[in-house]
Formats: C-alpha cells, structure tokens, sequence
C-alpha cells in the first residue's frame, strides 16, 4: 500500500501535493503523496499563513490562486490630494471606499452617497422604491488615482516561512526522484522539520546579487536547483520565490547515493514549468558550491533581503512598464 511520503503511514487515499503552494500560483503537482491528515494539518499550520502575506506580490504580477483569482487587495488611494481607503479590483481598476454624508436643509435630509459599487446602487434603488423616496443618481467620469501599497517582510525568515521553503523543496525532491526515495531515514530531518518544525532549520535565507542576476528569472517566477552530491555527503536546494526572494535548504547531511541535480523554473502567471538552458554541464553543482563559499553571499540577514527583493522587484516593474511604452509607441508609429 502506498505511504504519505510526510509521515510514513499507509493509506489507500493518498492526495496530490503542491510543489509551489497553489496559493501562490503552483499548480505543478506530486500525485497521490500525503495523507489527509498531513495535507490539510500543513496547511492550517504555516501555509495559508504565509500566502497570506505574499498575496501583495501575487497582486503586482497578476499570479492567480489554484481557481484562476487574482487577490484583491486593500490600499490607500489619494485622489486630488487626498487620501482615500480603496481597493484594488482583480482587473486592475481602484475602488474607492463606499462613505455618504448628510445635510439637513429646511427640515428636509439628504443622504449623498459616494464612489457606490454596483451590488450597493441596486439595494438604494430598492430600498428607495419601497420606501417611496427620491434617489437621484449622478455619475461622474473616473479618475486617475495614485495607489500605494504597504507592507511588512518581517516574515521572510520566521519560522513558518522557513517551513515552507522546506515543504517546497522536500516536495520538488520527490517529484524528481520518486516519494519512495524521498521517504529514506537520510530525509528523516527534514520531514520532521516541515511536519512540526522541530530540529534545527533546514532552510536558511540568503543574498548573493551576483548569483540572482547570473541566474536571472522574473518575479513571476518560482525556482528549484536540486543537488546530490556523494563526495559532500549533502543533498542540497536553492529555492526562489518571485525571482528575488533567495533560500538553501539542506534536505541531508548525511547522503550515500549517487550524485544528481535538477533545475525547475516555474512561471506561476501561466501556472507551467519553463523550460531553462543550462550553459553549463551540472551548472547546478556550480551554483550550490558559488552560493556556499563565496564571501559575497549573506546569510539570514532579514533586512538585507528585504531591501535587495524590494530593489530586484521594483528594477522589475520599471523594466516593464518601460517595455510597455516601447510597444505602445511602436504601435503608433506603426
């Protein structure tokens, strides 16, 4: 009978596992490895959590969840120099906060309404019909606002978020060599470590510049670097969240098998693996050892990496929308 490859146990109803959280965009999967009690416990554990405080991201690339949605987000909005709460709608438009005044003149009340939703225009038609008042309705044309959104990265290096980064590169693990293989006692540690989160961390958080710009993706993107290696007695992984976001995971310390490596590049936006062109013959080997030895690489420094994910984000956004001129104006010039 097949095993949860988290916990060992049988089970003849086993469910598929994400290797990138489907919140997130993943929707690559590992068919029929864990348990209901693994995969539903995990979840509530750290994982919904954690999508939770990358939806922001998920926003700005327009990375759908696993049922094709976009997040919505709530923001601040200032529109002819004020500051106004809204929302910012899946198709990229800002909906400004509902809010009404009232203003008493010869004994007579108004009730001005403003920036109304449609679902709220319907329920003031109706209630005005049947209580047999006068609703006046004026529109006016919309408006450019200027939209700002705030965040925290504290979280990139606590533990749950570490937990995570373990689960996706335990899962890619499996997905590549087989969960029989995966549930070796040489992976022991690690999958204690993602079930519960005891034992030390498997996954630590890092900076290198030089090895995300040799290795570029774009924040819509996920990745995997997987590496055995006999000589080191290690399986290591690279796991990289919206192209900037750097972690090692040490999946054993203590490997006896043959050597392998794998890269997965994920394109969470169009939800499918990219294929990548390795320059290199095991370049995997190269980059593990260039992020462990070099002296440019920083480890678990939280504000660091906050503020170079921050900077490769917004060099992101300014290359697209400078692309998105240059086709515009070519269309015109067209």
């Amino acid at each position: 009978m097949p095993r949860c490859f988290f916990c060992g146990n049988e089970s003849d109803k086993l469910s598929s596992e994400h290797v990138f959280p489907a919140a997130l965009g993943g929707k690559l999967e590992l068919e029929s490895a864990s348990c209901t009690g693994c995969n539903n416990g995990l979840s509530k554990s750290f994982e919904q959590a954690i999508a939770s405080r990358l939806k922001d991201f998920r926003y700005i690339f327009q990375i759908p969840d696993r049922y094709g949605k976009v997040p919505e987000l709530f923001a601040k909005a200032d529109v002819d120099g004020k500051q106004l709460d809204a929302k910012l709608l899946r198709d990229g438009k800002v909906q400004l906060k509902p809010e009404y005044t009232i203003t008493v003149r010869d004994g007579m009340k108004d009730i001005i309404h403003h920036h109304v939703t449609q679902r709220q225009r319907e329920k003031l038609l109706q209630e005005a019909r049947e209580k047999g008042l006068e609703l006046i309705e004026e529109s006016t044309p919309g408006a450019e606002a200027e939209v700002s959104i705030s965040g925290m990265l504290d979280f990139i290096n606590e533990p749950e978020m570490l937990r995570v980064v373990a689960k996706i590169a335990y899962t890619a693990l499996a997905l590549h060599v087989g969960t029989d293989f995966a549930l070796r006692d040489q992976f022991m540690d690690v999958r204690t470590y993602v079930r519960s989160g005891d034992g030390a961390p498997r996954a630590t958080l890092f900076v290198n510049a030089e090895y995300v710009s040799a290795c570029y993706q774009g924040p819509h993107m996920h990745s995997i670097v997987l590496v055995g290696r006999k000589d080191k007695r290690r399986v290591d992984a690279i796991v990289r969240l919206f192209g900037g976001l750097s972690y090692l995971v040490n999946l054993a310390d203590n490997y006896e098998g043959a050597d392998f490596y794998k890269t997965l590049v994920y394109d969470a936006q169009k939800g499918e693996e990219r294929k990548t062109i390795v320059l290199n013959e095991q370049s995997e080997f190269l980059q593990v050892e260039h992020v462990t030895t070099s002296k440019d690489t920083v480890w678990n420094d939280r504000v660091k990496a906050g503020e170079f994910f921050l900077k490769f984000l917004d060099e992101a956004i300014q290359a697209n929308l400078k692309a998105q001129q240059a086709d515009e104006q070519k269309g015109k010039s067209g």
